[in-house]
């Protein structure tokens, strides 16, 4: 074999890497240029990459039951519920309310079929819904609280 086709399969950059460097070129450049204008401009294969990472990554892209704080490439791969950079939100409760539901009478379905690590998926779910449910409870405690204004009299 041709020494310089092994050399350049080897020497070629991981997507690992490709999506560092692409990252750290986008820290860089979200300074000192609109993004959105750049991309424009931009290649037509670069612009169909933007519009895909746009709707899955980012700073507060909405999801279920919540707000993703993560700023880079998905850290629970889009198991949105129970991961540690969502930020529940009081508005979304039903949201959170329907996947309890569905992980529910799924669990149910799974365990039927004999599939138990399914359903024991299915069971974290449910757990990691009650616990952002939890939150929202102390939240919207909170907001009322913020709201309450004692009355007193003085005699």
């Amino acid at each position: 074999m041709d020494a310089s086709k092994v050399t350049d399969y080897y020497s070629a950059p991981t997507p690992s890497q490709i999506a560092q460097q692409a990252e750290s070129w986008l820290k860089h450049t979200a300074t000192h240029i609109n993004i959105t204008e750049a991309v424009k401009r931009s290649p037509e294969e670069l612009q169909k990459m933007y519009e895909d990472a746009k709707n899955k990554v980012g700073t507060l892209n909405k999801v279920v039951g919540g707000v993703c704080t993560s700023h880079s490439f998905c850290p629970s791969k889009f198991q949105c519920v129970g991961c540690a950079a969502k930020v529940p939100e009081v508005e979304k409760k039903n949201e959170l309310l329907k996947m309890k539901e569905w992980a529910s009478t799924s669990e149910q379905g799974w365990r039927e079929m004999g599939l138990l690590p399914e359903a024991n998926r299915m069971n974290q779910v449910i757990r990691d819904c009650d616990r952002e449910l939890h939150e929202i409870e102390l939240m919207e405690g909170y907001l009322k609280d913020e709201k309450y204004r004692p009355k007193f009299r003085i005699k």
